[in-house]
Parts: structure tokens; sequence; C-alpha cells
């Protein structure tokens, strides 16, 4: 089955929709040229040609995107995506006259033109949405700036991953029999946990060197997105792009500091493990070659396609067979042969989501893939649930679910492991997955955060100035004895740092994942439900609450600090 078929059948219907969907947006200046809300029957018109366009829309920019990250090589498939993301923005400006006269409707009449045409309550909190951005970001005049930013930032992300993906390239290595390895993004973390020091270190070195390559470059697009983002909050008169992120995101400012405090705050346990990695290299130094050296032997257990598949579900009958039943679903709307190391999963509201992976039969790939389908389940349940302006999920929900997912496959693995060394290989792999999810993507949202903040004073952002702010963040969280230096270049791989404040959600979410993944496993499913088939019907710190999760209280990490120091 060719998935991108799920989305439109042929290249002939994505073009006659995004014919279809250019002409309804372009008639509607005159469709509605006596304004949207004159009566509850000419508002519930617009409303639906609104919901109906943008609908497509989204189907449309998902078929271009989804069908050249399968053919990164096909001229065609580029220029659909392009013609996608043309049309986004095209459609954008189209409605944009209808969203001004909804930013500035009467709640309470709203409220009476529902009483009279019962269909448009689904729309309140579109409404309301509308109004709380379109408020802030002012005049129409800058929301169409805005608009046009979005777009530009949009292509710096894609440069930054051009890149990283297509461009960079790392020198041959030789194994200790002389053989000549190539390293690529795919490979060179397995190569990183062979045994022998001497080959991680010319492992380690010819990635980061790789790097390099075109650090100055990248900066260069990293000034120029920082800036997009700065402009923007300021559009939005918001005091600074970390503000702006955090409205975007209906989360307090102060969820992200405490975030970074109890990250310092526990970085000792961090360092206990950084020291046992330090003792078995048997150095006085540790450094990038080191990180990814399994704590315990390593198990080498391979998962074939169709074990991955029972392993799954498996592991999740604990949530209930509503649950297990969509995940079965979900699995034969998967491509697992990605034609670069890449990994997402398509909303498109109306359509089966559809994950893009490359799949290894490794433990590994087991987890991403729990990963992805949890995002996947999450969308079924909420876009069946919720009307289309309800139904996509806030950032920090989106990631709960899916990490909840990864980590009760994870904790299962663990639970039915055929010997004792598997199981302590597995431990180990989830004391290393808990350490990179919290403690180096807290480190990652400091350094985000700092970067911002220094643009924000004025000073250019270097390479220079860039590696010596990473380098002084790795000594800080991996301790005074990693050689910081040698992998001071390594935020180039962190294409999240082109999605403005995303990064802060990992840690979060990680946390809330591990202790859900381990009270679900005792009963609890239903409520897990209830909040994925929410959507975005209710704000992310009330969303969270469903299942008993409290964003703004220490208690989150304190608990998932717990169960991390047991897999010691």
């Amino acid at each position: 089955m060719n998935l991108l078929e799920s989305v439109f059948p042929s290249v002939d219907r994505w073009e006659s929709a995004l014919e279809r969907v250019q002409a309804r947006a372009s008639a509607l200046s005159e469709q509605f040229a006596d304004g949207i809300t004159s009566t509850s029957e000419v508002l519930l018109e617009g409303l639906m040609h609104v919901e109906q366009i943008l609908i497509e829309v989204e189907a449309v920019f998902v078929y271009g995107q989804l069908g050249f990250d399968l053919d990164l090589d096909s001229e065609g498939a580029l220029q659909r995506f392009a013609q996608a993301e043309d049309n986004s923005l095209f459609v954008q400006e189209q409605i944009e006259f209808l969203l001004t006269e909804l930013s500035t409707f009467d709640l309470n009449l709203f409220d009476e033109f529902a009483e009279k045409e019962s269909e448009l309550q689904r729309y309140r909190p579109f409404l309301v949405r509308v109004q709380q951005e379109m408020n802030a970001a002012g005049e129409p005049s800058t929301q169409a700036a805005v608009s046009a930013l979005d777009v530009v930032g949009q292509q710096f992300e894609e440069a930054a991953r051009t890149l990283l993906f297509r461009e960079t390239s790392f020198a041959p290595v030789q194994d200790a029999d002389g053989n000549e390895i190539s390293v690529t993004h795919g490979n060179y973390r397995s190569l990183l946990g062979n045994p022998d020091r001497e080959f991680r270190t010319r492992v380690a070195t010819s990635y980061q060197n790789g790097l390099k390559q075109h650090l100055h470059t990248w900066a260069v697009l990293y000034n120029g997105y920082i800036t997009k983002e700065q402009q923007t909050a300021a559009l939005r008169n918001l005091s600074s792009s970390l503000e702006a992120a955090m409205h975007r995101d209906l989360v307090d400012v102060a969820v992200y500091d405490r975030l970074v405090q109890a990250a310092r705050a526990q970085l000792h346990h961090f360092h206990a493990t950084l020291e046992i990695r330090q003792e078995a290299a048997g150095t006085d130094t540790l450094g990038f070659q080191d990180l990814f050296v399994p704590l315990a032997n390593d198990v080498e257990r391979t998962y074939s396609w169709e074990e991955a598949g029972r392993v799954l579900k498996e592991a999740m009958q604990p949530f209930g067979a509503e649950y297990v039943g969509l995940l079965e679903e979900a699995l034969a709307f998967v491509i697992p042969n990605a034609p670069e190391p890449t990994e997402y999963t398509t909303n498109c509201y109306g359509r089966h989501p559809v994950v893009l992976m490359t799949y290894r039969n490794s433990v590994h790939s087991l987890l991403t893939l729990a990963h992805e389908l949890g995002h996947a389940v999450h969308m079924r349940l909420a876009n069946r649930t919720q009307p289309y302006f309800s139904a996509e999920a806030p950032v920090l929900p989106s990631e709960v679910a899916a990490l909840t997912q990864e980590w009760a496959v994870l904790f299962h693995l663990i639970e039915t492991a055929r010997t004792d060394g598997e199981r302590a290989s597995l431990k180990a792999l989830a004391l290393e997955k808990f350490q990179a999810a919290f403690f180096r993507q807290s480190m990652l949202a400091e350094f985000e955060r700092r970067t911002h903040e220094l643009a924000a004073e004025g000073m250019v952002l270097s390479a220079e100035v860039l590696c010596d702010e990473y380098a002084e963040l790795l000594h800080t969280y991996y301790g005074p004895t990693f050689s910081a230096e040698e992998a001071a270049q390594d935020f180039v791989r962190v294409t999240h740092l082109f999605n403005s404040f995303y990064l802060y959600t990992y840690p979060i979410a990680c946390c809330a994942a591990v202790t859900l993944a381990q009270s679900i496993a005792k009963g609890g499913g239903e409520s897990f439900i209830r909040m994925l088939s929410a959507g975005s019907s209710q704000a992310p710190a009330d969303l969270l609450q469903i299942v008993g999760v409290d964003i703004t209280q220490d208690a989150l990490y304190d608990e998932a600090l717990e169960i991390f120091k047991s897999l010691f």
C-alpha cells in the first residue's frame, strides 16, 4: 500500500485539491463582502467554509511534505512541496479579513447566536483562540507581517536541515582490523557503542569534524532565525521570543524556569552515572566518544517488524482494548524505510496519520516506533472526537502521549526480559534515555534561551560565540572532567533549534511519561484516553491534570527522579 495515496490517490487528485482550495479561498472576499457576523446563519456558513478550506489546506500540505521526504531527489516532489507551502500562505492571506472581523466579535453575542444555531457551539474554542492570537498580533497589516515571517522561519529550518542531512559528510574510519567504516547520521550512535575506545575516538572525531564543515553558515542561519523570532514577538507586543513561544503553547514562562532549576538541582545524580562511564573508560577525562557506550554489557536482541508489532500490543494492554485496537490500526500506516534519518507523524484531519521513519530491527528503532505511534493514536483519538478547530493537541500533551507509550514499552521489555543480562542492559538503556531526555534536553533548553537572550542584547551569534556558550553548558551539565571543547559544535545536529522553544517540552514530557507509564500499568488507562481524546479543547496544564500531572509543581520532577534513581 502506497501510504502517500492515503492522503490523495494521485498527483492529479492533489493538483485538483490545490486548485479547488485556492478557488474557494479566493471567493471568500466576494461571498462574505458584507461580513461574517451579521446573523447566526451567515456566521455558521462562514465558519463552515473556513473550516472546510483549512482541512483541505492541511491535506495539500501533508501530501507535499510527505512526498518530498519520500523522494528527496525528485524535482517534481520538491516543486509540489514548495507549492503546498505557498498555498498555505495564500489561504492565510485570503481568510485574514474574516479572522479580523471575528477578533472583535462579542462572545456574548456569539453565545446568543449559538442558541439559534446549535452547531455554532463547536466553533467557540476557535473563536476564543482567534481573539487571543489576533488581539496580541495587532492590526491586520501586523498580522500579515507575522504570517510572512512564519514562512521565512520555515526556510531557515529547511536550509539548516539541508546543510545537516545533505551537505555534511563524514570521513570514513578504520576499525581494529583495518576495515574502512563509513560514518553517517544513521550509524554514528551505534559505532560509538563499540567497546574499543580508540575506534570510538576516531568515529567521534570524524563526526564532530563533519559538523564543523558548515558551522559558520549554520550560525548565519541561526542568527537570521532568531532575528525573525524577535521581530515576530515585537509585532505581537510581547517582550521576548521566549514569551511569544510560551504564549503560543499556552504555558506560563515560570514552567520553563522551574524545569531548568529542577534539572540543575538534580545534576549530582547525572554526574554519578558519568563517573561510572569515566571509570569504565579508564581515563582522567570523559569525551563525546564515551557517552554512548552501554552502561551494562549490551545484550544484542533484534526485533523484526512483526515482532515489534507484537511487543507493542502486549506492552499497551494495560491501556485498554480501545487503545490497543487503535495502535494495531496505526501500525498499518507506517512507512519504515525513510530515505534519510528522520521520523515524524503527519497530522491530517479526516485522514489517518502516517508515520515516516527508518526501522532497523533494533530496540532503539522499536522505541522510536512506539513514540511515533503514540502520536498517531493521539491524533486519531482527538480527530475522531473533536471538531477540527479543537483537534490538534498542544505540544506538551502531544509529547506526553508519545513518550508515555515509548516508556511503557521500555518498562515492558525490562519486565519481560529473558535473562538477567538482558534486563540489566535494558535498565541501562532506560537510564541513558532518561538522561538524554531530561538532562541533555534541559541543557539544550538553557542553550536556546541563552542564545535568544544574547541576540536580544545585540550580540552577533558567531560560530565562536555559539561554541563557547555550548561548551560552558557542557561543563556544567556533564561535569568539569568532560572534554567540552571537542563537542562544542554538537548543537548543529539539533534541528529543533529552528522550531522556537520546542525543546523544553521533551524533559517535562519525559518526567510526566515515566510516572504515567508506571502508574497506568497498575490501572488508569481510561483517564489517559480521555486526555488524548480532548485534543486542544482545554489548556495544556488542564489537559495534563486529567491524568494527574501538574506541570507547575516540583513533585513532577521529584517522582520522575525517584524512578531514574531506581534504575541504577
